[in-house]
This record gives C-alpha cells, structure tokens and sequence, in this order.
C-alpha cells in the first residue's frame, strides 16, 4: 500500500509538471485553457496539489502574471508576478529552483514594462544575486546551470533598465550576463524570460557594435566556465556599489 501510494504520488506530479508545460504553451495560442489550468494551481488547496504545492502555487500566479500582461492589464500582471515570488516565504523557500526562475521573469516583466518600482526591484536583485552565490560555494558541482542561467537573465534585465540611472560599467555586466545566460542555456519557461527579447531591446537601446561586443567577450564558453565568469561579475564593485545605492 505504502507503494502504491507512492505511485500514485509520482502520477499525480507528473501530470501537474505536463498540466503547467501545456499551459505555458497556450499562453498565447488559448490563453483561457491556459488560464483554467493557472486558476486551479492558485485555488487547490496545499494537500490537493501535493509535496510540490509551493512550486505549483508560485507557477499559477506566474502564468496568471504573464496573462494579464499578455491583456495590457500591466499593474495587475506585475501584482500577480510579485505573489509568485512571494509565494516561497522567507529564505529556506528561497533555495528553490522555481524560486530563482520566477524571479527572473519577475524582474524581466517589471523592466519590461518600465516599472518604477526601483525599491522593490533592488531588493530582489539582491535576493538572486546571493542565492546564485551561495549556491556557487556550496553546490557548484551540482549546479544546475538552466536555473541559475534564468536568473542571469533577470540580473541583466535590471542592469540593463532605461530606469536605473548605471554607469557605463555596470551596463557592460548586464549585457555579459544576458550572453552568459545563453551559454548556460538559462530557462525560458515563462515568455518574460525570452532572451531573444531582450537581446532585441539591448541592440535598440545600445546599439548593435556594444551588444556585439559582449557577445564576442564570453563567445565559446562552456556552461561552467559561462558559470564562473557570470560569479566574477556578480561580485564586481561597480555591482556592489550600484545595489548599495538601491
């Protein structure tokens, strides 16, 4: 018995994981099936969805985010993006991979979007920025590079914001990032962390010859060695100081 209900524990997640995956790809292709599915993940109680209610609950909140902006409802969708991070709690929830992919996507939406919110948004910069470093000391052969690639993602979206008043230096980090995100093959689970996206907006905002240029500066790296150079960045001054300043 003991078995089988581990069995059926195992079932249950698996069609959870293929509900989400389905849901995200109707996003734009039948955004209210996706919606129904997002819904339910937000109104099941924590026994219903089971060990992963957590994860489960934040990827409701996510998709329901990434609808509403979808819809123009752009205050709402980032209300919706800061419940999904808000869903993990205080800092053991933190050390959740979904945790730092949500994250992401939430900074990219915020950017996105031109959000005022700097107070909020230096916060979870600095959130992501230690989670990623923490996990470098004491996980860094069993780092999972898609994850923490999504992250860079929504580091480099910030760096990168017209809003943040950064120095030449700092925006050059934010462009490394966005291309070391590529190397680590960073997650695109949600639509906001697209890099194509942002790599169109870097070219718009800086020109092709600088977004060039730092591709060229990590092209050929592999994932842990995109890994390592994306840590010597998250610890540069001109990024310390620009997050002393938030």
């Amino acid at each position: 018995k003991s078995q089988q209900g581990m069995n059926a524990l195992q079932a249950n997640g698996d069609l959870q994981q293929l509900s989400w995956l389905i849901a995200m790809n109707q996003l734009e292709t039948a955004p209210e099936k996706a919606r129904g599915i997002f819904e339910g993940f937000v109104a099941q109680s924590a026994e219903d969805l089971g060990p992963d209610y957590v994860d489960l609950r934040s990827i409701g909140w996510a998709g329901l985010a990434e609808l509403a902006l979808r819809e123009g409802s752009t205050d709402d969708g980032l209300g919706l993006y800061r419940k999904s991070v808000d869903a993990f709690g205080r800092e053991k929830g933190r050390m959740a991979p979904w945790y730092v992919i949500v994250s992401g996507a939430c900074l990219c939406a915020h950017v996105d979007a031109g959000s005022t919110e700097m107070s909020y948004l230096g916060m979870l910069v600095r959130r992501v920025r230690t989670r990623v470093l923490v996990s470098s000391r004491t996980r860094r052969e069993f780092m999972d590079m898609p994850v923490a690639g999504a992250a860079l993602i929504g580091l480099s979206a910030w760096l990168l914001s017209p809003a943040l008043p950064a120095a030449a230096a700092a925006r050059e980090i934010g462009l490394r990032l966005l291309f070391l995100a590529e190397a680590m093959g960073g997650r695109q689970d949600l639509p906001s962390l697209n890099r194509r996206k942002q790599m169109d907006a870097a070219v718009a905002a800086h020109g092709t010859a600088v977004v060039d240029a730092a591709r060229a500066s990590v092209a050929g790296l592999s994932p842990t060695d995109a890994f390592a150079l994306a840590c010597e960045l998250l610890t540069a001054p001109e990024l310390r100081e620009l997050l002393a300043a938030r």
